[in-house]
């Protein structure tokens, strides 16, 4: 009985304890945003689940081979993804982490 349900539970539930334990180990540049995220994904009562976009054509679930870029906005911070995924888990999520290479300054991707 488990098996055939564990997905829409099991996979929620970890991705929810990997962006947690992302988010604590992050950078604190934003804290108040990291902070009131992590909160709500460890609450014992009404938390939230994180959905991840990892997987690509290309490099599957291998996240060496990630094409996707991260650039980031000179005039607020923001970052913009441009890339393609293929796959999400937990879509009904409250939030998610997606995965990127990082355009530095000189405009080469993070390796």
């Amino acid at each position: 009985m488990y098996q055939a349900s564990s997905g829409l539970y099991g996979c929620p539930l970890a991705m929810t304890d990997g962006a947690a334990y992302i988010l604590r180990n992050m950078d604190k540049s934003n804290k108040p945003l990291l902070t009131e995220a992590y909160k709500n994904l460890t609450a014992r009562v009404n938390n939230w689940t994180s959905g991840q976009w990892m997987t690509e054509k290309k490099g599957g679930s291998d996240v060496s081979n990630t094409e996707t870029l991260a650039i980031k906005t000179p005039m607020t911070g923001v970052y913009n993804l441009y890339g393609y995924k293929w796959f999400t888990s937990a879509t009904e999520s409250q939030m998610s982490l997606g995965l990127a290479k990082i355009v530095k300054d000189d405009g080469l991707p993070t390796q």
